[in-house]
């Protein structure tokens, strides 16, 4: 995915289980990777909100933005992606192209407007 934009992108990872989350960021090789942020599925293979939750309660990464998309239309299940923590909730695209404009949208939003903890405004 190419994102057009003032920043650069280094890495994009794209892990399968929300179990890969913290793992993945503690692993020695990717100690020092510290993402400016996060886009989680929620309905990710063993559950994107168990991700989410870890990542939130973390010392280490609660003030990283998380993302989520979801393709429910449970208002439960909406609170439920905030009370957890997420920074915002995205309708998840069910098509490629979609999902590249709704990449590039967050992108921008998140990393040129947005000041959050570990961006400098």
């Amino acid at each position: 995915m190419r994102c057009k934009g003032p920043w650069k992108v280094l890495s994009i990872r794209w892990l399968q289980k929300c179990a890969e989350v913290i793992p993945f960021l503690r692993n020695s090789d990717t100690a020092s990777y510290r993402p400016d942020l996060v886009i989680l599925d929620y309905r990710m293979p063993l559950n994107g909100g168990k991700a989410l939750a870890e990542l939130k309660h973390d010392p280490d990464y609660w003030s990283i933005p998380v993302l989520v998309l979801t393709g429910t239309k449970s208002h439960r299940d909406i609170e439920e992606i905030y009370r957890l923590g997420a920074n915002c909730c995205y309708k998840k695209p069910f098509d490629l192209d979609s999902l590249d404009t709704l990449v590039q949208t967050m992108t921008e939003h998140w990393l040129v407007t947005v000041c959050t903890p570990t961006a400098v405004c």
